[in-house]
C-alpha cells in the first residue's frame, strides 16, 4: 500500500502528472483577472499536498487506476460480518463465535476494528502480500476481552492471513489466524454495507 517509486506507474502518476497538473494549478490567477486581493495563491507544493490527500481518501476508488496498475489491492472499506471457528472446545466442540469487522482504508493505509460478544480488537499492523496469483491481507491484532469475561478469558495479540474472494455480487473475506492465547481458528465474513455501526 502507498506510494511505491520503483513502480513505473506510480512514477509516472506522483513524480511525472501530479507535479505538472500542481504547477498548472498554480498558475491560475493567469486566467481569473481581477481576483480579490484576500485571495492568496497557493504554491505548487501546497496544491500537490492537496491532490495527493484527495487521491489517497477518495480518488483511489476509481477503477481508471487499477486499469493503469496505480491500484492493486482490493477495497476492503465497510462492514463485514461473519464468524470465527476456533481450536478453543466447549463441550467438546470447536467453538463458534459470530463477529463484524468494521474496515477504513484509503489508498496509504488501512485500519479496521473487530467486534464478538465477549472482546473487540484492532488492527496493530496491516499489509498485503501475494502468494503465487492470490493476494491476502496479513494483519497483528490487539484483542481486549469484555469486563464480564475476564474470568475465563485474557487480553492477548493474534496474527491473521485473510484472503479477498469476489463472485458476481458476493464479496467474502476468509482466513485463518492464531493468538497469544495458544488457540488457532478459521474465520469467514461476508460483505454487508459501507455504514459502520462501531458495534457488533
Amino acid at each position: 500500500m502507498g506510494v511505491d517509486l520503483k513502480k513505473l506507474s506510480h512514477l509516472i502518476l506522483f513524480v511525472g502528472l501530479l507535479p505538472t497538473v500542481s504547477l498548472w494549478l498554480a498558475g491560475f490567477d493567469k486566467y481569473i483577472p481581477n481576483l480579490p486581493w484576500w485571495i492568496d495563491k497557493p504554491t505548487p507544493l501546497v496544491i500537490y499536498g492537496l491532490l495527493f490527500i484527495l487521491f489517497d481518501i477518495y480518488l483511489w476508488k476509481i477503477n481508471i487506476f487499477r486499469f493503469f496498475g496505480v491500484v492493486t489491492v482490493p477495497n476492503l472499506e465497510g462492514r463485514w460480518e461473519g464468524k470465527h471457528v476456533s481450536s478453543h472446545k466447549e463441550n467438546g466442540l470447536n467453538t463458534e463465535v459470530p463477529g463484524a469487522l468494521e474496515i477504513d482504508q484509503t489508498f496509504s493505509k488501512i485500519s479496521f476494528r473487530a467486534y464478538f460478544p465477549e472482546s473487540k480488537s484492532k488492527k496493530v499492523i496491516a499489509s498485503f502480500g501475494n502468494e503465487g496469483d492470490n493476494q491476502y491481507l496479513y494483519y497483528t491484532y490487539d484483542s481486549e476481552i469484555a469486563v464480564k469475561s475476564k474470568e475465563k478469558m485474557k487480553n492477548h495479540l493474534g496474527t491473521a492471513k485473510v484472503e479477498y474472494v469476489e463472485s458476481g455480487k458476493s464479496k467474502k473475506l476468509k482466513g485463518t489466524y492464531f493468538n497469544s492465547a495458544g488457540n488457532t481458528g478459521d474465520m469467514e465474513y461476508l460483505f454487508s454495507s459501507k455504514q459502520l455501526k462501531h458495534d457488533l
